[in-house]
């Protein structure tokens, strides 16, 4: 779960709201 979060250095949680993408699409994005 905290894969996606950690490969760009920021929490999932985190991700959502700045990125505005789920944090498992990001991880499928932009792993």
């Amino acid at each position: 779960m905290f894969a996606p979060g950690e490969t760009l250095g920021t929490p999932c949680w985190l991700q959502v709201e700045t990125s505005g993408t789920p944090c498992w699409l990001q991880g499928e994005v932009l792993a």
